[in-house]
Parts: C-alpha cells; structure tokens; sequence
C-alpha cells in the first residue's frame, strides 16, 4: 500500500495478491460411533450370565466405509486478489470527504475447477450456471462537517464490506459427496433381538464388537453437501449518522446512529 499526500488530498491506494495452497487430511468416521438406546444394561441378553455394557442395546453404528483410510482432498487451493483507492479530501477548513473504492475476489472457493466433477445424482438441484462472484465492488464514503467555530460537528459515512469465504465449503461439496466418503450405517443390536426369548444370538453384533450388522441400504450417515451455484460472499452494508457539540466547560454531547445490514450470509439447507 502507498500513501500521498499532496495539497488538499490524502490519497492512499494499494493491492493484495494472497494465494492459498489448501491440503485436507481428514480422519473423520474412522472410528465410528455407536448410537445407543439406553444408558444401562437391563437383562442379560447375550446369555453371559451377567448383566454388563455388552447387553446394552444400541440401533445403529456409522463408520467410514474405508476405516483404514483417511479422507484426502488435494490441491483444495485458491488465490484471493484485492485492491483499494481511497482520498481524504479536506475541501474546507470545516469539511473534510472520505471517497474510496475497494474489489477484491477468490478465484476456486466455490470449487468452481471441479465443478464438472460433481456426483450426478445431485445435478437436479444446481440451477443455473457456477461462476466465480466477479462484482465484489466496495465503496466507501464519508464527512466531517464542523461549520463556525467549530463546537458542532456533524459526520457519517456508508461502507460495504465482503467476507471471504472460507475453503472448508469447498471441502465439504468434494468430501462429502456421497462417493469420497462411503459412511456405512450397520444395524445395531436390537435388529438381531429375538422377540420370543428376549435374547441376542451368537452373532449379534455387541459394544465390544459393534460394526458387525448387516449394512442398512439408503441410510446416508454423512449425506451429500453442494454448494448452491449462486453462492456469493457474505456483504455487511454500514451506515452511521452523528452529531458532536462541545458544551460549555469540558462536556461534550455526542449522538450516534449506526445501521448494518447484512446478506448472502452462508447457511446450511437440508433437502
């Protein structure tokens, strides 16, 4: 960034190349996890002759259909590139303008290289076309108005500030699209209880040996994530208004008014 000043006017204008080499390990479901459906053992239902956690009864398991692999996306890289000009202009004694412009873009956050590359199954839900957010134009505008003997002041401005967006969405449409990351969801214990006896057979899988059921076909554990087409970067629209005057002695009043606005923030939407 550089600044200049000369006259009147406080130019300051500047740019940011920033580029991201983004690499995800994930371990995620490697493990596994046991979906209970009491908190203590009751009876003794695998016929032990005892009562203990193994005889707890639990529905389902989840786990990586691949536990003995990490999840690895690479090359989940992106480059963000900004610049601004801003000038302070004193055009009076008692008025000063603020007057700038900022834009600034990421190139891969909406996984835009792979979008190709998307499981087809969820192609019925992206309308329209993926492009990258190109207008990400920020103005900034302010004054400082202090007229007479300047005890009174009046000053405000208006801002419009982008987020960015962080490469974990990129990551989430890539891992979890129903291919990378097989989640198996196997039948717990109580699919295996014999109605009659109350008990379990040999073969029933237990708290000790929980990922041994049958699995169950269309029960998506992780689910399919997709970023919406017309996703764009989260923007904060700010607007203040306010007015300052010095009282007699060493009081001063000041009132404020500030508005923000938020849009295109990034939720989840289950379908």
């Amino acid at each position: 960034s550089v600044s200049w000043v000369k006259g009147a006017h406080t130019l300051r204008f500047g740019g940011e190349v920033s580029r991201t080499k983004g690499r995800f390990d994930l371990g995620v479901f490697r493990d596994g996890r046991v979906e209970m459906v009491q908190d203590f053992p009751q009876f003794d239902l695998n016929r032990d002759g005892r009562v203990d956690d193994d005889d707890l009864l639990f529905a389902v398991t989840l786990r990586s259909g691949k536990p003995d692999q990490d999840l690895v996306l690479d090359d989940c890289s992106s480059t963000y590139l900004a610049g601004f000009v801003q000038d302070d202009w004193r055009v009076r004694s008692d008025l000063t303008l603020n007057l700038g412009l900022r834009y600034e873009f990421d190139t891969d956050v909406n996984n835009i290289s792979r979008v190709d590359q998307i499981n087809p199954i969820v192609q019925p839900f992206l309308q329209g076309t993926r492009e990258r957010d190109m207008n990400n134009w920020g103005p900034r505008v302010g004054f400082n108005w202090a007229p007479g003997d300047g005890r009174t002041s009046v000053r405000g401005g208006y801002d419009l500030y982008y987020d960015r967006i962080t490469l974990q969405i990129q990551s989430l449409e890539r891992g979890l699209d129903g291919r990378a990351l097989p989640v198996e969801v196997r039948a717990g214990n109580v699919f295996f209880l014999d109605q009659t006896t109350g008990q379990f057979p040999p073969f029933a899988p237990s708290t000790a040996n929980p990922f041994t059921g049958f699995i169950l076909p269309g029960a998506g554990a992780s689910g399919i994530n997709i970023i919406d087409n017309s996703l764009e970067n989260p923007t904060v629209q700010q607007f203040n208004l306010g007015t300052q005057l010095r009282l007699p002695g060493d009081a001063v009043l000041k009132l404020d008014l500030v508005h923000n606005l938020g849009t295109h923030f990034i939720i989840g939407r289950p379908i």
